[in-house]
């Protein structure tokens, strides 16, 4: 990107933020706050993070969700640059957002950081891109899914168990995979 499209960008960030539905990251962080002051002290407060991002990064990606993707654009603008910027429109919203939550509500617990959710996010959108049209309403429980069956399932499963547990311990190597998936997907 060279200087001339900084303006450009700028421009577009404000309606791409007025069209992004804020309302189940709103909920999702009201709903974590209250979860994260009634689990206080118990003794399954190591998951609550883990929990707790698998939620945030659903929330994510439910919110990238264009509904006015198949209506012609005013500026020809590919699916893919559409997709990236409402991506980055909510993961700057997010971040700080559950950064805020993690040091506030959950002081004393082990914390993921951003990369995770990160990384669950780019998989759920990754996932949404190779859906079927219809299939973009299954998308944003990928990152709950996953998280939940590395909980449950991870530690029956031996060492093929790990490779649920790669979006905590390898959020980078995630990232990537679903960056090139995603990417792979640009056309569609």
């Amino acid at each position: 990107m060279t200087a001339a499209h900084a303006p450009i960008l700028a421009q577009a960030t404000w309606p791409a933020a007025r069209a992004v539905p804020w309302e189940p990251l709103i909920v999702t962080d009201a709903a974590l706050v209250v979860l994260a002051a009634l689990t206080r002290g118990a003794p399954a407060e190591g998951t609550m993070p883990a929990l707790a991002c698998a939620a945030m990064a659903a929330a994510c990606v439910f919110a990238v969700n264009d509904r006015g993707d198949a209506l012609p654009a005013a500026v020809p603008t590919g699916p893919m640059r559409r997709r990236l910027h409402r991506l980055s429109v909510v993961v700057a919203g997010a971040a700080p957002a559950w950064r805020l939550l993690l040091r506030a509500v959950m002081p004393g617990v082990a914390v993921l950081g951003v990369l995770p959710v990160l990384a669950l996010v780019t998989a759920g959108v990754a996932a949404a891109v190779w859906a079927p049209p219809a299939g973009m309403g299954g998308a944003p429980a990928l990152p709950l899914l996953w998280a939940g069956a590395d909980s449950v399932v991870a530690g029956r499963l031996g060492p093929a168990g790990e490779v649920l547990g790669w979006w905590r311990t390898a959020p980078s190597s995630v990232l990537v995979v679903a960056l090139l998936v995603l990417l792979a997907g640009r056309h569609r």
